[in-house]
């Protein structure tokens, strides 16, 4: 049983490694289970020369200490002795976690958390993380308890990238039932953290209260709930390509038109009405997306769209948001980064 899973978490792990081009690699690691799992995994399959061409100096560990914990600067400690003593480099960068009345605990810690991996991982250089199955099925009943549209739905993806930062998650098809299975069967040691106790957060009341109701009342829940988020990504990637084929049919100089410069294409109001509010809706969604631009609220959309779309000529409206503006002069609609 053991040696079973063994094998499916490091065949796992050198798929998804062996399959990127570069070779310069960051661990996100706090020191729990999770990180120590994918980290001896990652040694045990160096040592056994079976990351062909990658060394240990290919690999970092990176600790973000939010010090939110009375724990914090013994993970730091933790995580600098693990480091010496499997020789991979280390960095342990510290933030000042903001906004926590506004995000809430878990969320303004993770914001802070890949603020700094975006800002210490080099562009051409990878994070890998240790998000699993469990946190996929996890991630998926919290979006859909927020009322979440099919791309919360779809949850983590094995590769993704946020903003410039290239994100690697091997592990999102193995149990944490697996993870325990393999650090036990090495002896690892790893750190707890005290915060997961607190059942004020939302996925700390899923993960203590609800889903193991769901485990005795259904064998199989939690690979059913991951895989839910898999048909969304699929559904997602279908919507995706729906909405590339109606913006070059309804912006300017459709025939150069490509994701890396949806930007520099106005799209035309008037194509834009001929689409039913659905397609509208998704065509905006993905242009603000490919340009790294915040998606509003549903509702916010519906109003955006209204407002581009019947507003007459000579009152040329202009939508503000976050980070760009949405301006329509005359039949052209187009987007002015701030």
């Amino acid at each position: 049983m053991s040696a079973d899973v063994i094998a499916k978490i490091e065949i796992n792990v050198l798929k998804y490694i062996q399959q990127q081009k570069t070779d310069k690699f960051y661990i996100a690691f706090s020191g729990g289970i999770d990180s120590c799992v994918i980290t001896k995994c990652i040694v045990n399959l160096l040592h056994n020369n079976k990351l062909i061409g990658k060394t240990k100096k290919n690999f970092s560990l990176l600790h973000i200490n939010h010090n939110l914990e009375k724990e914090a600067n013994i993970w730091v400690k933790n995580t600098q002795i693990l480091a010496s003593l499997i020789k991979f480099n280390c960095i342990i960068h510290k933030v000042a976690v903001q906004n926590i009345n506004k995000f809430g605990y878990e969320a303004a810690a993770r914001i802070s958390r890949y603020q700094a991996f975006s800002q210490l991982v080099a562009p051409n250089a990878i994070l890998i993380t240790a998000h699993h199955l469990d946190d996929q099925a996890e991630t998926f009943l919290l979006q859909a308890m927020r009322g979440a549209g099919i791309l919360g739905l779809s949850g983590m993806q094995n590769y993704s990238q946020y903003k410039n930062l290239k994100i690697l998650r091997p592990m999102l098809d193995i149990h944490k039932d697996e993870i325990f299975t393999y650090a036990k069967y090495y002896n690892l040691q790893w750190s707890e953290d005290s915060s997961n106790n607190n059942l004020k957060m939302d996925r700390n009341f899923l993960r203590q209260k609800i889903i193991p109701a769901l485990k005795t009342r259904r064998q199989g829940v939690l690979s059913a709930l991951a895989r839910s988020a898999s048909h969304c990504q699929n559904t997602l990637l279908l919507l995706n390509d729906l909405a590339l084929i109606d913006l070059q049919n309804i912006s300017y100089l459709q025939e150069n038109l490509q994701f890396n410069n949806l930007n520099y294409h106005p799209i035309s109001a008037k194509k834009l009405s001929i689409l039913t509010i659905i397609r509208q809706a998704n065509a905006i969604r993905f242009w603000l997306k490919t340009l790294m631009i915040q998606v509003p609220s549903n509702k916010k959309l519906q109003r955006l769209l209204y407002d581009l779309i019947f507003s007459r000529y000579e009152r040329k409206p202009q939508i503000i948001l976050k980070q760009a503006i949405i301006l329509r002069i005359k039949d052209k609609i187009t987007l002015i980064n701030m």
